[in-house]
């Protein structure tokens, strides 16, 4: 949010609206270190595909997500997800009943 890549700036790929946001959320001061910042500015509490609408806009939180459309193949997907609510709610699911049948001990 305040070094990008050691240029003092916030990273120019972020969208200047959500930098602002965040540095408000977050300053660049020592007792800040325990503020949270939701993934997802518009539905905090609700479990949609909007995360990947804000990636498609350039207003990803973490530097890694917004990576996702930095290649075409998960580009594709990302913009997917974002048309095509269905697909993202599919696929999750699939995804969670396979960690789902791993048998991780807890």
């Amino acid at each position: 949010l305040f070094d990008f890549d050691g240029t003092g700036k916030a990273d120019p790929s972020l969208d200047a609206s959500l930098v602002d946001n965040l540095q408000q959320t977050c300053p660049n001061q020592a007792d800040s270190n325990t503020n949270l910042a939701p993934l997802d500015r518009v539905t905090k509490s609700r479990f949609d595909n909007l995360y990947y609408t804000n990636l498609v806009n350039n207003s990803g939180v973490l530097q890694s997500d917004q990576a996702l459309m930095g290649d075409n193949d998960t580009a594709l997907m990302v913009v997917n997800y974002s048309k095509y609510p269905f697909l993202f709610y599919r696929d999750f699911g699939v995804s969670m009943a396979k960690l789902g049948n791993l048998g991780v001990l807890t």
